[in-house]
């Protein structure tokens, strides 16, 4: 019988109306809500590029899986919603070095769709996922 036990990484605000994951156990299937590239002791989207954003998503997914007892390596897959396609485009170099550093030389499962507005109108970029502990 699955048990549902909701996930807050330490230090963190309590989420409202949300959790950050919810992990079904004994599976320990992990769901990643939707991480935004905003710092968790300010609770604001961090200033920069598409990169700097990106960089700051990707800790906030990999904070949110180790909370879950898991390691960026255990993502199975990713949907990353972004605000401009151009924009992501133009900084792909940049991108790798961030995702090396959080998740590792591990590629799940990803898709990547452009929408019109996050809730964060200074987001350029949402992360979610599921990931599965060993």
């Amino acid at each position: 019988m699955s048990q549902l036990t909701t996930i807050r990484p330490e230090g963190w605000a309590r989420a409202s109306g949300y959790s950050y994951a919810i992990v079904d156990s004994p599976r320990r299937q992990i769901y990643i809500a939707g991480q935004l590239p905003w710092d968790p002791e300010t609770q604001k989207c961090v200033p920069g590029d598409f990169a700097d954003q990106w960089d700051q998503a990707l800790a906030n997914v990999a904070a949110v899986v180790e909370a879950a007892g898991a390691a960026g390596t255990d993502i199975c897959e990713l949907v990353i919603y972004i605000t401009s396609m151009e924009e992501y485009l133009d900084c792909r170099d940049r991108l790798g070095a961030p995702w090396l550093r959080h998740v590792g030389k591990h590629f799940p499962a990803t898709t990547i769709v452009e929408v019109s507005r996050l809730i964060d109108p200074q987001a350029k970029l949402e992360v979610r996922g599921t990931a599965v502990a060993q």
